[in-house]
């Protein structure tokens, strides 16, 4: 199964949230309004299923952190490119760049 279905199985199962709703745009924050327990239900689906472990907690940090970063870890296409990568590291899937949970230097 590709990545964003495993995606939008966990996020349908666990969250409620129809397939239809979801393009690599979508901000699973904001756009659809997940809350916390919600979205730890959900990753945690996601980890066990794509046996990659999501760093939630650095994301949050940078999310709503002093500084914003150029792009945000809750869109759809940067959770399912990090999630490739972990994959192809660990001989599971196609090979893709990873989301940077640090912070760019100044």
């Amino acid at each position: 199964m590709d990545t964003m279905k495993l995606i939008a199985l966990a996020l349908f199962e666990e969250c409620g949230i129809e397939a239809e709703r979801l393009t690599p745009e979508v901000h699973l924050l904001s756009d659809l309004g997940i809350d916390s327990l919600d979205l730890l239900n959900a990753s945690f689906r996601i980890e066990k299923d794509c046996g990659v472990k999501l760093p939630f907690r650095d994301w949050l940090a940078l999310e709503y952190g002093d500084t914003a970063p150029d792009r945000s870890p809750f869109l759809i296409r940067e959770i399912c490119d990090f999630l490739e990568a972990g994959r192809s590291a660990a001989g599971r899937g196609p090979e893709s760049e990873a989301f940077d949970t640090k912070p760019a230097q100044a």
